[in-house]
């Protein structure tokens, strides 16, 4: 947040577009964070993998997330299921895949 009120200062103190471009790459890459709807946190992924694995279900990799939403292909009881888990922890599995 403190980035953007300097860029907002030094808009509004007349600076030249060059000065406010310093300071809007003044961060790198590495440590730059975007997020997007399709973003999540480690603490979402591992809330997600809980509820899953409470109903039951083995979850594979992270396919995609949405809006806080997970989507694996999972297993139970021996059979795949594609699995989706909502931000609250409610679980909804397809019919089995195989």
């Amino acid at each position: 947040m403190a980035k953007e009120v300097a860029i907002f200062a030094l808009f509004m103190a007349g600076a030249p577009l060059p000065a406010i471009a310093t300071v809007l790459n003044s961060t790198p890459n590495a440590t730059r964070q975007v997020s997007t709807v399709n973003s999540y946190t480690p603490a979402q992924e591992a809330f997600a993998r809980q509820a899953a694995t409470q109903a039951g279900f083995t979850a594979g990799p992270v396919l995609f997330a949405q809006d806080g939403n997970f989507f694996f292909n999972a297993s139970k009881d021996g059979r795949s299921y594609a699995l989706t888990v909502t931000p609250n922890g409610q679980v909804y599995a397809s019919t089995p895949t195989s």
